[in-house]
């Protein structure tokens, strides 16, 4: 349920978006310095486990093309049985497409905690190919449509595991040129 409201606050905040004046929409996609983006809806096909959860985001732009992107992200199954927190850093290249769409791709690196509660916890290597599509509502906000990409962890003990991440939510932009 809680979902289906997220999905359609989004829906209501992108159709609003869209329907904005055409003033507000060349500012929509403006350049900024910062943005913080927070994907509240994240799957993630961890191996053959579901994961639901949700990544924070922080991004500095060194101009309008390219940015250095730190991400934490954190999945869990619906039964609580795994928990997987994944902390990652890298590259983002950035496209402008009209004035409220921007389409970018990041290669991400970092680590991994995997825990069990009922047995215990182990780190590894996380990385993260993927990308995605934003939607600039305002100078200062936008909505994330889609983020998706190969998630892949290596643990030790277990080699690796491929997955499947998918995700929108909303960032906010911040900082003047």
């Amino acid at each position: 349920m809680k979902k289906s409201l997220v999905l359609s606050a989004l829906a209501v905040a992108l159709v609003g978006g869209i329907m904005a004046s055409d003033a507000s929409a060349q500012n929509a996609n403006s350049f900024r310095r910062f943005d913080i983006n927070w994907n509240v809806l994240s799957y993630s096909r961890q191996g053959s486990v579901d994961q639901y959860g949700g990544t924070l985001g922080f991004t500095y732009h060194i101009n309008e093309k390219w940015g250095l992107v730190a991400d934490l992200g954190h999945h869990e199954t619906s039964s609580d049985l795994l928990e997987t927190t994944t902390y990652r850093f890298g590259p983002k290249l950035s496209n402008r497409v009209g004035t409220r769409v921007k389409t970018f791709g990041q290669f991400l690196v970092g680590g991994a905690r995997l825990t069990v509660p009922s047995v215990g916890s182990a780190n590894g290597f996380s990385m993260l190919m993927g990308g995605g599509v934003d939607i600039g509502i305002k100078p200062w906000f936008a909505l994330r449509a889609i983020e998706g990409g190969y998630s892949g962890i290596h643990l030790r003990a277990a080699g690796w595991s491929n997955a499947l991440r998918l995700s929108g939510g909303v960032f906010f932009r911040f900082g003047e040129e």
